[in-house]
């Protein structure tokens, strides 16, 4: 599928919300907020990014034909049959840049091998390198989360009550970050997948040979949380939970297979493709909470646990890891992948969040976590004996920055999102700098819909301070002075 004017259209522009969704939309800062603890005892600032943000645009219609694609922006005049936003515009994105692409004789680290996208290479040619692949899963949103119906009418929201789909989609977006080819990322069942069983095809032959078949089996699209794209060993990745099969405290890993798709009729859009996994390949993980995965120099695939206190296991052992989290910090990983910084092989940036109040409980302002901040962090390898108690690699935590907020593309005034979930970061070279590198930055707003940033990785390594060797983030934690919490600060 092709997004109607290359994600540039009313369709896809950012929602505005009601006070309640934004950090002071209703006043000062509330108690949960105020009397929190901090990294260094410092309250958020503002990102200092390169320039407004982009949305990440989807075609809805497969599932929501009745949304009018021209009317739905926010003010949009009505059609009169009660045109509307579409219930999702697309949850907590993860994007990867394909300037990664390998087409020489040697791969390495963090490299995508020619065969792995080999069908948008035939499609777009070089221009690959400087697009980027993304997911999102289009669900059970929060765009309306506790709104008046005075509300919902002022912006345009959808009148359903219920999600009208739950999937994921795989999309392609243009170096400017437009959407120019979309795919429901679907589940090959050639085994079980958590509780679903194996289905063959209901046309599938009798088979008498032990060799398989391609063709055999059904590929059914499942909803899969929290998306997080990486690439290891030459080949794509993704992460994901799926409580209702694998358990809420559970994520997955599996390969992400690109085929030739039916092309798109009536467009001039010539790209199909399709994306699947298949349920054989799957490898479940057990317990951290928004695991990160980490390619060491030598190709080996660790699982960053836990931020706090650092864990980081090889994922052979993470499949098996399941001792109960330590006290700590509420702080956790949100990125899928740790970037290699370069010039330094053994260090790894990451982002990673909290949410206050610590609790998940379903609020006036969310269903689950809200008032969220962020914070950059890196791990160090080759510490202390190399064993961390547990059978795996030892890592450390290197860096850590102050906490972060993304000022909100749809305020009316100098603010933030309540839920702002950071799910993507990769590093591209830079436009502006020579021999520099640009951190790309996809995250979820609202529960409802995605937005990807960047940020010069000169301005990212400025914010990153030393940490002491040993120490964790939860000795850093520290409430702030009287009257240090400041609404513009940056």
């Amino acid at each position: 599928r092709r997004v109607p004017d290359g994600g540039g259209g009313a369709a896809c522009t950012f929602r505005r919300y009601a006070p309640h969704r934004y950090y002071f939309g209703s006043g000062p800062p509330p108690p949960f907020l105020a009397d929190a603890t901090y990294i260094r005892g410092a309250p958020p600032i503002y990102m200092k990014t390169e320039g407004a943000p982009t949305k990440v645009c989807l075609d809805p219609s497969e599932w929501e034909p009745d949304v009018d694609q021209v009317s739905a922006g926010v003010g949009g005049p009505s059609t009169g049959g009660g045109a509307s936003r579409p219930f999702s515009d697309g949850q907590n994105p993860s994007v990867l840049s394909l300037s990664r692409l390998d087409h020489g004789a040697d791969g390495g680290p963090g490299k995508i091998e020619p065969g792995t996208l080999s069908v948008l290479w035939e499609i777009h040619g070089k221009a690959l390198h400087g697009m980027f692949l993304a997911t999102v899963t289009v669900g059970d949103s929060q765009c309306s989360w506790k709104d008046t119906e005075e509300q919902k009418r002022a912006q345009n929201a959808s009148t359903r009550k219920k999600p009208p789909t739950k999937r994921t989609l795989v999309l392609l977006l243009d170096a400017a970050l437009h959407t120019v080819g979309q795919a429901t990322l679907h589940i090959e069942r050639d085994a079980k997948w958590g509780k679903l069983p194996p289905k063959e095809k209901e046309t599938a032959p009798d088979h008498v040979s032990p060799t398989p078949d391609p063709d055999r089996w059904e590929r059914t699209a499942m909803e899969m949380d929290d998306t997080r794209l990486f690439v290891h060993d030459g080949k794509l990745h993704v992460l994901y939970r799926n409580g209702p099969m694998f358990g809420y405290e559970d994520q997955v890993v599996q390969r992400v297979y690109i085929e030739r798709g039916l092309q798109s009729q009536g467009t001039e859009w010539a790209g199909g493709f399709q994306a699947y996994v298949k349920a054989s390949e799957a490898v479940r993980l057990c317990c951290g909470r928004n695991m990160a995965m980490l390619e060491d120099a030598t190709g080996e695939l660790h699982t960053v646990m836990w931020v706090d206190p650092v864990t980081v296991l090889p994922l052979a052992s993470a499949a098996k890891y399941r001792a109960a989290h330590p006290e700590s910090s509420d702080i956790h990983g949100t990125n899928g992948m740790m970037v290699r910084l370069p010039g330094q092989p053994d260090e790894f940036l990451g982002i990673a969040h909290f949410h206050r109040p610590k609790g998940r409980g379903t609020t006036d302002y969310a269903r689950h976590g809200h008032h969220y901040t962020h914070a950059f962090y890196t791990l160090v390898g080759n510490y202390g004996s190399g064993d961390d108690g547990t059978g795996g690699a030892a890592y450390r935590l290197g860096r850590l920055s102050d906490e972060f907020l993304f000022a909100s593309p749809s305020a009316a005034g100098e603010d933030a999102d309540i839920i702002q979930f950071a799910s993507g970061l990769d590093l591209v070279p830079s436009s502006s700098t020579p021999g520099g590198h640009t951190a790309v930055i996809s995250y979820g707003i609202n529960d409802c819909e995605g937005a990807i940033t960047t940020v010069e990785l000169t301005d990212v390594l400025a914010m990153l301070l030393e940490v002491e060797k040993g120490q964790e983030v939860a000795g850093l934690m520290l409430p702030p002075l009287p009257g240090d919490w400041k609404t513009a600060e940056s």
